[in-house]
């Protein structure tokens, strides 16, 4: 064959190969730029966020100098797997009724999933555990109080959480068992013996007294489980282990009671004394120790139950909003308010930069002009802690502050302008709401602007 004839013919496949290598390239750049546009365009339309009240750029942290304003995206970012959760309280019948009947608990059950699902819920963080007692059949925990009227008593035949979770799956709903670890009893007048002589004989707070904790609360006693009594943890790792083998829960949430907002003094001094064997140890550093290991058993737990049962559950937990400012540590946030590894002694930080916890929702409960915790520069700190880790971030945001005779946020639009900035951030996974009753039935006007507005941004309703 013609030596020339093939040299063309080896030219003209190189040609062809070139082509076909580039073209590759230019379809990709295509896609891409087409699935990027929109980011692009986005990232661009922001608008600079202003005080409701003084008409002025609000200021981005609460650090004295901070020159930085605050700007929000004209439309939400909305992330694959979102999570738009609303918490469920059950505590005092907060959120949800006490029943007398299977139908009427099915009944207030069902018609509160289909508003949540209405209004663009897609899941359901519900109080299980409210102060050392369950919704649910339990060898380890009286029946609550809150479900039919008095501890110990539940509905006769009937296992609430099994027909929580079951119709939570039938209706689309992700279902995240609530426990809140630690409580026994609030504002109790009388001394920690005469109170827990009042609970269910299968209490754990009454069977194991020397466990209970009996904080001074003003006039009257927080009774609470104490973190550093062995036994404490082993009922709550007993707790989860029942709930998990039982239920096919989507996950185990924990709220941010750790020790009390309005502090410990020496109260767990004996506690102290007998179970940290370290005396270089402070008392502060042994409580965060004892919050901390809770934390990472139960993780721990889930985890291995996940691996021997092929399950996905997640563990997370709704810790106070301020880890801790940076005047304190270098780490913290520019932020001057109360904060969780100091007060709660809740290493909040730790549980993420470890992964003791799959998700974590901050409890970011300030508006963008709060003098102490600005909402963007807390949101901001969050999603920074995050990178690099495996936890997921959820904010936690609240609607208790639209109060019109306190109020604490003026704005009609905060909660949809906190939404917008958070779904701007890449590390913002969803949101969680405080709570279900105040996000479906809105008491005050100024309440319901701020819910229509936020749910517009995913197209949810309301009654």
């Amino acid at each position: 064959m013609n030596p020339e004839f093939l040299n063309r013919r080896k030219e003209n496949m190189l040609f062809t190969r070139s082509l076909v290598k580039s073209s590759r390239i230019y379809v990709v750049f295509i896609l891409l730029f087409f699935f990027f546009l929109p980011c692009i365009l986005h990232s661009q339309a922001r608008r600079l966020l202003l005080d409701h009240k003084t008409g002025k750029s609000i200021r981005y942290s609460a650090e004295k100098g901070d020159r930085k304003v605050v700007t929000v995206p004209a439309n939400i970012f909305r992330k694959r797997d979102e999570m738009r959760g609303a918490w469920v309280i059950t505590a005092w019948n907060l959120d949800f009724p006490r029943s007398r009947s299977t139908a009427e608990f099915q009944n207030s059950y069902r018609n509160l999933l289909r508003e949540l699902k209405k209004a663009g819920i897609n899941t359901v963080i519900f109080q299980v555990r409210p102060q050392c007692d369950a919704f649910y059949v339990s060898k380890l925990n009286p029946w609550s109080a809150f479900l039919c009227g008095g501890e110990g008593i539940g509905i006769p035949g009937f296992d609430p959480m099994l027909f929580m979770v079951r119709e939570a799956h039938r209706q689309g709903l992700s279902f995240h068992a609530w426990l809140n670890p630690y409580r026994v009893r609030g504002r109790v007048p009388e001394g920690k013996e005469s109170a827990l002589k009042k609970l269910a004989p299968l209490s754990f707070a009454r069977r194991f007294p020397d466990a209970v904790l009996a904080v001074p609360d003003g006039k009257n006693f927080l009774l609470m489980l104490d973190p550093g009594h062995p036994r404490t943890t082993w009922h709550l790792m007993e707790s989860v282990k029942e709930i998990l083998h039982k239920y096919d829960v989507d996950g185990i949430h924990f709220d941010d009671y750790f020790y009390p907002y309005n502090g410990i003094q020496d109260v767990d001094k004996h506690s102290y004394l007998r179970y940290c064997r370290d005396r270089k140890i402070s008392p502060e550093a042994w409580r965060r120790n004892n919050v901390d290991s809770m934390i990472y058993n139960i993780g721990a737990l889930v985890r291995r139950h996940n691996r021997l049962n092929k399950k996905r559950v997640k563990f997370g937990v709704s810790p106070f909003g301020i880890w801790r400012n940076r005047k304190s540590d270098p780490a913290g946030s520019p932020t001057g308010g109360l904060d969780s590894y100091a007060a709660l002694f809740a290493d909040s930080r730790r549980w993420v930069k470890e992964n003791y916890v799959d998700y974590i929702v901050p409890q970011l409960y300030w508006s963008f002009s709060d003098p102490s915790a600005p909402f963007a520069c807390t949101a901001d700190w969050c999603a920074e802690t995050v990178k690099g880790t495996k936890v997921k971030l959820y904010i936690g945001m609240t609607l208790n502050k639209s109060i019109p005779d306190k109020p604490f946020w003026e704005s009609p639009e905060e909660l949809r302008n906190q939404v917008l900035y958070s779904s701007a951030l890449p590390q913002v996974n969803g949101y969680v709401f405080f709570s279900a009753r105040k996000l479906l039935y809105p008491d005050n006007p100024l309440l319901k602007k701020n819910v229509l507005s936020l749910l517009s941004l995913w197209g949810g309703k309301i009654k």
